[in-house]
Parts: C-alpha cells; structure tokens; sequence
C-alpha cells in the first residue's frame, strides 16, 4: 500500500486521508509497528500515531448551525448584486426585504464570511456625450458656489466584494 504525499509546504505534509487512517488501524490490529507502517504508508510517525489513536472517519462538526440556510445566502447574494437598491440598502432592512426572520448582524455576518463589506460607493460619472454637455452646462451655471452652497453632501455605502468597486450597481452617478 503505496501512498503519494503532495507537498503543501516545505517540511510539512499533507494530511492523511480516512483511507489512510483506516489503513493505519489495519496493519496495527495486524500486529505491525507503527515505524514499520510509517515507511509502508509514506505518513510520519506522528500522523500514525494519531491515526491509531482516532477514528479513521472525523466527527461531526459540533456547534451551532447556520442561522441561513445555503438557498437564503444564494437568494441574499443575489437580490444585493441585482441592483443598485440592493447594493444600498442597509443591513437592518435586508431581512425585511427578503422575508427573513433574522436580525442585521446574522446579515453581516453572512456576507462578511463571502467576502463582502459595506464601502463607499465610487462616484464616477457616466460618460456620454449628452451627460459630458450636461457637466459642462452645470459647471458654467454653478460657477459661483461656496462651499455652503447646497448639493449632495453625504456618502452613499454599497454591498460589495473587493474588486467590484466599478461595477455599474456600486457606484454614484453625479452629473
């Protein structure tokens, strides 16, 4: 019985697989030392001894279950990256949303573990000629503002993955 270790870094081995372990428990009820079942396996001699000493099948995960179950998460990622209300609404009204009965933080929590995170939207105007002549029709018009001058003054947060800072659903069009 030949195993093939992949080497993951170096000096460490990978992991013994239930196979392995279940053969490991074989030739010790067999009577075979475990330095002797170490050279045969490829293991080391403590990955041996931890297989002779355990299940060859791990337990169950113990600990609380997921609040979410996976089809919630699939419907959650895909109502917050199919629009921009999406994107922008806040955690709190995204079970309600959704017809969920958890709160906010189980929410965050989910997507956090996804890799997503609240962030400022990118405010990126949209270029096309009609907007470019808007922009310019704008800036001539509102030449004279100060600082107290009124305008959007507050940053709009999105949903979203590292790398999807310019998708079209994250970012802020301002003309």
């Amino acid at each position: 019985m030949e195993a093939t270790s992949i080497e993951k870094e170096p000096g460490r081995r990978s992991d013994s697989t239930r196979d392995q372990r279940r053969d490991v428990q074989l030739m010790q009820s067999l009577g075979i030392s475990q330095s002797a079942i170490a050279t045969r396996t490829g293991l080391t001699l403590s990955q041996v001894q931890y297989a002779a000493s355990h299940p060859a099948s791990p337990k169950k995960r113990s600990g609380r279950r997921p609040t979410l179950t996976e089809a919630q998460v699939e419907d959650l990622i895909e109502f917050i990256t199919a629009s921009k209300e999406g994107r922008r609404m806040p955690y709190c009204k995204l079970p309600q949303a959704l017809g969920f009965a958890v709160g906010e933080y189980c929410i965050r929590h989910t997507l956090r573990k996804l890799g997503y995170r609240r962030c400022v939207a990118w405010p990126k105007p949209p270029i096309s000629e009609k907007n470019r002549l808007l922009r310019l029709e704008s800036s001539h018009a509102h030449r004279d503002w100060t600082p107290s001058s009124p305008g959007r003054h507050t940053k709009t947060w999105v949903t979203r993955k590292p790398g999807e800072e310019l998708d079209p659903t994250c970012i802020v069009e301002k003309v």
